[in-house]
C-alpha cells in the first residue's frame, strides 16, 4: 500500500509539473505572439518611414534642382570681368581711406577701349557692379557686372568673344554645379 501511495504521490507530483510546464508553454506562446505582433507593427512602421523618406528625398532633389535653376536664372544678367587692374585702398596721413574705385566707370572704360563698344554709358545700364571677394596680393579680383537688361549682357558677351585680347577674360558668371545639373 505504501508503494501504491508513493506511486500516487509521484504521479500527482508529475501532474503538477506537467501543469506548470503547460502554463509556462502557454505564457511563452503568449509572449511569442506579442513579440510577433510587435515585429509586424514595427515592420509596417519601417515600411511607412522608408516610403516617407523616399518621398522626402525626391522632394529635396526637386527643390534642389529648382533652387539651382533659380540661382542660374538670377545670374543670367551677369558677366565676370577678370584681369582688370585694381586700385589699392591706401590710407592718407590722417587715417582716412582714399576714394573707392568707381566700378561703373572702370567697366565703361573697359568696354570702350578693349571691347570697342561706342558710347556704352548711353546705351548700357547696370544694376550693380562689384569686385568679388577680399583684396588679394597676387592679382586683381574679378568684377561681376549685373546688367539691367539681358540683351545688353548678350551684346557685351558677343563683343568679348569676337575679340581675342583682354576680352577673353570675360566669362558668364554661373555656378559649376548649376551647369552640370541644368
Amino acid at each position: 500500500m505504501k508503494a501504491v501511495s508513493n506511486i500516487e504521490d509521484t504521479v500527482a507530483g508529475l501532474d503538477k509539473e506537467v501543469h506548470n510546464l503547460k502554463e509556462k508553454v502557454n505564457n511563452t506562446n503568449k509572449t511569442v505572439k506579442e513579440l510577433k505582433d510587435s515585429v509586424d507593427f514595427n515592420d509596417g512602421e519601417i515600411a511607412d518611414l522608408k516610403r516617407d523618406l523616399k518621398a522626402s528625398l525626391k522632394s529635396i532633389d526637386d527643390l534642389s534642382k529648382q533652387l539651382l535653376y533659380q540661382e542660374h536664372y538670377s545670374r543670367r544678367e551677369n558677366l565676370m570681368f577678370m584681369g582688370i587692374a585694381e586700385k589699392k585702398n591706401v590710407m592718407d596721413g590722417q587715417g582716412t581711406q582714399q576714394e573707392p574705385e568707381n566700378m561703373k566707370q572702370i567697366i565703361y572704360k573697359f568696354m570702350e577701349e578693349e571691347m570697342q563698344i561706342s558710347n556704352p554709358r548711353d546705351s548700357i545700364a547696370f544694376q550693380r557692379i562689384d569686385r568679388v571677394g577680399k583684396p588679394k596680393h597676387d592679382g586683381p579680383r574679378p568684377i561681376i557686372a549685373r546688367f539691367l537688361h539681358y540683351v545688353d549682357r548678350e551684346m557685351g558677351f558677343y563683343k568679348a568673344r569676337k575679340k581675342n585680347s583682354a576680352c577673353s577674360q570675360i566669362t558668364l558668371e554661373v555656378k559649376k554645379v548649376a551647369e552640370q545639373t541644368i
